[in-house]
């Protein structure tokens, strides 16, 4: 039995895990607020990756589950300039962002989920994210990527918790060990933002629609 889901982040909201991932939009700091050496867009990344793990380590997989105004704090109100790496591609600054989507997801699932590690994380971006001090140590994943994180739910935790928030009928589900195939999308716009889904994902979560 499989699940298919998709995760969705905005810099401090969470909604359900069924659609897109957002990482920040603020104003930009006052004159005074700005450092007189500005920094490298590794500094940058660095500071973001910072927030996303303060984020997802305060909020548990139930809140998540409730909507994006279940876990606000004061913390996304803060006044950050709108994530940019200068100097580097689109294509390069879309593969951080996504992989900060998916440090949080993984984050956050880490706390909740028995069993679950680093392996199960199993996406080609992962790796950007190692300039991070506390993923200095995490190595590429270089098998066949066929979603982000994979988890087979062998202690019915991740079920029972969507059971429990109402996204899986208890009478189909009840005592279900499925595997999870969790795709992130993420994105430095609005919550509502779209998001691209290629054919093949478009297929898979389509063929692992519980019924």
């Amino acid at each position: 039995m499989r699940r298919s889901l998709y995760s969705n982040y905005r810099h401090g909201q969470y909604s359900s895990i069924a659609n897109n991932t957002v990482i920040s939009r603020h104003s930009s700091p006052a004159p005074s607020e700005r450092s007189a050496e500005p920094y490298t867009s590794e500094q940058l990344y660095i500071q973001l990756l910072d927030k996303v793990i303060r984020l997802a380590r305060r909020v548990t997989l139930s809140q998540a589950l409730q909507g994006p105004n279940a876990a606000q704090n004061n913390e996304n109100r803060t006044n950050e300039p709108v994530f940019r790496l200068q100097g580097e591609n689109q294509l390069e600054h879309d593969f951080k962002v996504g992989a900060a989507g998916e440090l949080f997801i993984f984050e956050f699932l880490l706390a909740e989920l028995p069993g679950f590690n680093r392996a199960n994380w199993r996406s080609n971006i992962r790796k950007r994210v190692s300039v991070h001090p506390e993923y200095q140590d995490l190595t590429p994943w270089n098998g066949a990527e066929t979603a982000d994180i994979i988890y087979h739910d062998s202690n019915a935790a991740l079920t029972n918790t969507l059971i429990d928030a109402g996204y899986l009928s208890n009478a189909q589900w009840q005592g279900a060990r499925p595997t999870y195939f969790i795709e992130v999308k993420t994105t430095t716009g609005e919550l509502e933002t779209s998001f691209f889904m290629n054919a093949e994902n478009a297929d898979l979560a389509y063929q692992w629609i519980p019924g």
